[in-house]
């Protein structure tokens, strides 16, 4: 017999290759997943993730570098060779859809059914952080409500400072003017100024000119 069995802790037994689920039928793990739960993930989540993927403009290294993980892990989740986190869904959906990322992470979230690992305090300090990095690098977009405003700042914050140094130049000076109500038009659309806040950081727009 080849069925290797930890002491009666409750915690899973592996017999014939073949993973027992503790009580209440889920395995929390993210290693070995047998292999009738891994074609299911695949042609669940992982056909409606690489969907979704393609759909968005995304390769697996982009996709990755959006969510702030590694690529094999995209490719492992669309394979179904990992049973992944809610949280991993979710910040993948935000990616896909800035505005209303809630419908297509309960899809994913769904489709991974009880495969789907919990998260923990400390898998979502991590995802958030993660995700913050992946903001200040402009790899993840943000919400349309708030990418604009920051956006239509820089924006006016570029054309004012040009408009500032041709006013040296009186052979610019048309520019110049045309420049500053450029800076000043730009400010009007683009509202109050922003401060996002990131953890330890923080993105400014519209601050100080």
């Amino acid at each position: 017999m080849t069925a290797v069995r930890r002491a009666a802790d409750g915690g899973p037994s592996r017999a014939h290759g073949r993973v027992a689920l503790p009580p209440g039928g889920r395995d929390w793990s993210a290693g070995h997943v047998p292999v009738d739960e891994r074609d299911r993930l695949a042609a669940l989540l992982g056909v409606l993730l690489r969907a979704e993927r393609v759909k968005a403009g995304y390769s697996t290294r982009g996709l990755a570098r959006a969510v702030g993980c590694a690529r094999s892990t995209i490719q492992r989740v669309e394979s179904g060779k990992i049973r992944p986190r809610e949280g991993l869904l979710r910040a993948i959906a935000a990616v896909f859809n800035p505005e209303r990322p809630r419908p297509l992470g309960n899809r994913l979230c769904k489709a991974a059914g009880a495969s789907l690992r919990p998260d923990t305090p400390g898998t979502l300090r991590q995802r958030r952080k993660r995700g913050h990095d992946a903001i200040l690098t402009g790899a993840r977009p943000l919400p349309d409500e708030i990418a604009r405003p920051i956006e239509l700042h820089r924006q006016a914050d570029a054309a004012y400072r040009r408009g500032m140094q041709l006013l040296d130049d009186p052979a610019a000076l048309d520019e110049a003017a045309r420049l500053l109500e450029e800076a000043r038009r730009l400010r009007a659309q683009a509202g109050p100024a922003v401060i996002l806040r990131l953890g330890k950081h923080e993105i400014r727009a519209g601050w100080g000119l």
